[in-house]
C-alpha cells in the first residue's frame, strides 16, 4: 500500500508539471441568428483548487467551489443509481465481499482491489455502482498529503434516498446517515470528516443551470504502462449534455449543418484535458487552438468551442481562456 501511495503522489507532482447554440428542433420555426463569438476566461488558480461550473448560454460562471470539499456523490437520476468519487483528489475504492463492516480493520483491500474514478461517466467505469461495503482512499490535498481512509456500507441508493454507514478503518466514529435526494440536482454529496460527523455539502448547482465544468479529474494512461494521475480540463454536464472533438474541422468552417451531422458523445470527458500540453523546452503549457469541440446542451442548442490560452494576464497558469459561438 505504501508503494502505491508513493507512486500516486509522484504522479500528482508530475501532473502539475505536465500537462454550439442552435435552433430548437421545433420545425418549421426559423433558425435563430448565429451568436457572436464570445471569449471568456475562468480562474482555477495556479494550484487548480477551484471547480468552476459554467453556463454557455448566459456566458457566466454559475458557481465555484473548492475541490477538497467532497469525497463521494450519489446519483439523483431516476435511472441507474451509482456513486462516484472525487477524481480531483485521485481517490480509490475497493469493494469488500468477504468481510462484514465490523470485521474490516485495515486497508488491505486497497492493495489488490483498488479502482480509481474514471471521468467518462460510463456505467462500466463506475467503482460504486452497487450496494455493499467499500474501503475508501480519500486521495491527496494540494501539497500531496494523503487525506486518510474510511469505510462505508451503502445500504440504500435509490432515486430519492441515500443511506450509508461510515466509520474510520479501525471502527471509530461509526455513524449511519440518511440523505433525501433532490431531482433538481445530479448528485447528493458526502464528505468524510475524521474528527466529526459525515457532512452533506452542496457542490454542484442545479443540473439545468450549467453546461461545462472546469476541474481536475483522474485519467488513466495505458502506454507505455498503466499510469493513473490527475489532469486539468473540462467536463460536460451529465444531464442531457453531449459533446465531441470535431476532428478535421476548423473553427470557421463549422456551422449548424456540420454540427447537426456530427456524432456527439455522452462521455463527460469528451472535451477533457488534451487541448493543451506541457512544453519541457519552454517550461509552460501550449494550447492547441486548432482543436475545436462541439457541445449540444440540454435545450438542444449547439455551440462550437476552442481554447486559446491557459494563463492569466499576469502569467499565472490555471486560467483557461476559450472562445465559443452559438450556431
Amino acid at each position: 500500500m505504501k508503494s502505491v501511495a508513493k507512486i500516486t503522489f509522484s504522479l500528482i507532482v508530475l501532473s502539475s508539471l505536465i500537462f454550439t447554440s442552435c435552433r430548437k428542433k421545433e420545425l418549421p420555426a426559423p433558425k435563430p441568428n448565429t451568436g457572436d463569438v464570445i471569449t471568456t476566461t475562468v480562474n482555477m488558480h495556479s494550484n487548480y483548487d477551484r471547480i468552476i461550473y459554467f453556463n454557455l448560454g448566459n456566458n457566466k460562471v454559475v458557481s465555484e467551489t473548492n475541490k477538497l470539499t467532497w469525497d463521494l456523490a450519489f446519483s439523483c437520476n431516476e435511472g441507474t443509481q451509482y456513486g462516484i468519487m472525487n477524481g480531483a483528489k485521485i481517490m480509490y475504492a475497493a469493494k469488500v465481499t468477504d468481510k462484514t463492516f465490523e470485521q474490516i480493520s485495515n486497508t488491505s483491500a486497497l492493495t489488490t482491489g483498488a479502482k480509481e474514478q474514471i471521468a467518462s461517466g460510463r456505467l462500466d467505469s463506475m467503482v460504486m455502482k452497487d450496494l455493499g461495503i467499500y474501503v475508501i482512499d480519500r486521495g491527496y490535498d494540494y501539497d500531496g498529503n494523503q487525506q486518510g481512509y474510511f469505510k462505508v456500507e451503502v445500504l440504500e441508493n435509490s432515486a430519492t434516498t441515500f443511506k450509508g454507514r461510515f466509520a474510520n478503518i479501525d471502527g471509530s466514529n461509526d455513524q449511519t446517515i440518511t440523505l433525501q435526494k433532490n431531482a433538481e440536482y445530479n448528485y447528493v454529496f458526502v464528505k468524510w470528516n475524521t474528527t466529526g460527523a459525515v457532512t452533506n455539502p452542496i457542490i454542484e448547482p442545479k443540473k439545468d443551470s450549467w453546461d461545462i465544468v472546469f476541474t481536475q479529474f483522474s485519467k488513466v494512461f495505458y502506454e507505455p504502462e498503466f499510469t493513473p494521475y490527475v489532469v486539468v480540463g473540462c467536463l460536460t454536464n451529465p444531464y442531457k449534455t453531449l459533446s465531441c472533438y470535431a476532428e478535421g474541422k476548423t473553427f470557421d468552417e463549422i456551422n449548424l449543418t456540420v454540427a447537426e451531422n456530427t456524432p456527439l458523445s455522452t462521455d463527460w470527458d469528451a472535451i477533457g484535458y488534451d487541448w493543451k500540453s506541457f512544453s519541457l523546452n519552454q517550461s509552460m503549457y501550449d494550447v492547441y487552438y486548432n482543436k475545436v469541440y462541439l457541445i449540444k446542451d440540454q435545450n438542444d442548442y449547439y455551440y462550437k468551442l476552442r481554447f486559446v490560452d491557459f494563463y492569466s494576464d499576469s502569467g499565472e497558469k490555471g486560467s483557461p481562456t476559450f472562445e465559443y459561438q452559438r450556431l
